[in-house]
């Protein structure tokens, strides 16, 4: 199966010859999952006298203009990802998947290992491991799966140019958008644009590195390149209580994950390898960070 184009929704996919079936059926039900978040202007951050629990990290608040982007209505799954990583049939198969331009003749015991490395973990994969698997997905479907930057997360979160100005993802109303039970996929209602679990299940990971926002007048798909690992948004199924590190200005997503004001749309982090992070990927349309 596999080798030849399919058209799903709006997306013309080039599936690769080596793909399992079950492999793709994983990706069309990803592809199917796609959220077009019609772009717009907003204005990003929040400071303490419109919340009393924004962190001196979300200001300044400043105007941001993004272009169409779609997203996942869902993050990815641990039987999805399994899925991806199962190993291709050949070794030149696993070098397409990784980049390399070798023949069907050719051996790469090293691609081969780095497939199954990953395979039988944890749900949570740092951010590079996670990089490494929307380049997979790139490589399977011919599409640029990537993560959401930062201000693409947090527009969607708060509901794209359908916002209602709520304070979480979907409500004001902490009961409507979390769970502790991480295998409720669907428990927390979606929020205005369908996008389900940005406040609970486990945080995401975004394209940004993490560093202090500008007070430039206008920003155009931001993307930070220069910062601390990579930033970390929503907040994640243990997110259960008030913590005293909140008060402390920490970002670091390690010590803050518990709290559950990580919940609060504009709430921000920053990590390399938290085993309480997850991937929500996203599809440009018109830039490319």
């Amino acid at each position: 199966m596999g080798g030849n184009t399919e058209q799903i929704d709006a997306f013309n996919v080039q599936w690769r010859a080596y793909l399992s079936a079950e492999q793709q059926q994983v990706l069309q039900s990803i592809i199917s999952d796609m959220v077009r978040v019609e772009g717009g202007t907003f204005m990003m951050g929040c400071r303490q006298d419109q919340d009393a629990d924004a962190k001196p990290d979300e200001a300044p608040v400043h105007f941001v203009r993004l272009s169409d982007f779609y997203i996942c209505a869902h993050e990815l799954t641990y039987d999805q990802v399994e899925t991806l990583l199962s190993v291709p049939q050949t070794r030149a198969d696993v070098n397409a998947a990784t980049g390399k331009k070798m023949t069907d003749q050719e051996s790469n015991e090293d691609d081969v290992a780095n497939i199954k490395k990953y395979q039988g973990k944890d749900l949570y994969w740092t951010w590079e491991e996670w990089n490494y698997i929307l380049r997979l997905m790139q490589e399977y479907t011919g599409l640029e799966f990537t993560f959401p930057t930062e201000a693409q997360w947090e527009y969607a979160a708060r509901g794209g140019n359908q916002s209602q100005g709520y304070r979480y993802p979907g409500s004001n109303a902490l009961k409507d958008v979390w769970s502790a039970n991480i295998d409720e996929t669907n428990h927390s209602r979606p929020n205005e644009l369908g996008l389900y679990n940005m406040a609970d299940k486990q945080g995401e990971w975004c394209l940004d590195a993490y560093a202090p926002y500008t007070d430039e007048t206008l920003q155009v798909d931001p993307c930070t390149t220069v910062g601390k690992d990579h930033v970390v948004r929503g907040g994640s199924h243990a997110g259960t209580r008030f913590t005293d590190e909140w008060d402390k200005n920490r970002a670091y997503y390690g010590y803050i994950h518990k709290d559950i004001r990580m919940i609060r749309s504009t709430a921000r982090a920053y990590d390399s390898h938290s085993r309480y992070v997850g991937c929500r990927p996203v599809i440009n349309i018109t830039f490319q960070p």
